[in-house]
């Protein structure tokens, strides 16, 4: 399990699963303005992966999550409802 932080430049995950997200912030449970996070899942044995969502809130329009491999762009995702999984097929997800 990986949580990541506020500003945190790049997680490199190489489990089979795992858990990632943004710590909220304490004195108001939202992440902190300008938060800007990247993980790259990468595990070469996999032939695909599935992100998919327990939580899921952001300021929509403004702020977005961009799911993508090495074909490109798969997703990008902004709002209050609880996205679809993301499937990629190749092993390798940022």
């Amino acid at each position: 399990s990986v949580v990541g932080a506020t500003h945190e430049t790049l997680v490199l995950l190489l489990a089979v699963a795992g858990t990632i997200g943004v710590k909220p912030d304490n004195a108001t449970g939202r992440y902190a303005p300008l938060t800007n996070c990247s993980w790259t899942i990468a595990n070469a044995s996999l032939p695909f992966v599935r992100i998919f969502f327990t939580a899921f809130a952001t300021e929509p329009s403004y702020d977005t999550v961009v799911v993508e491999d090495a074909d490109g762009v798969l997703a990008v995702l902004s709002g209050s409802e609880l996205p679809d999984a993301v499937f990629t097929d190749t092993g390798r997800v940022v």
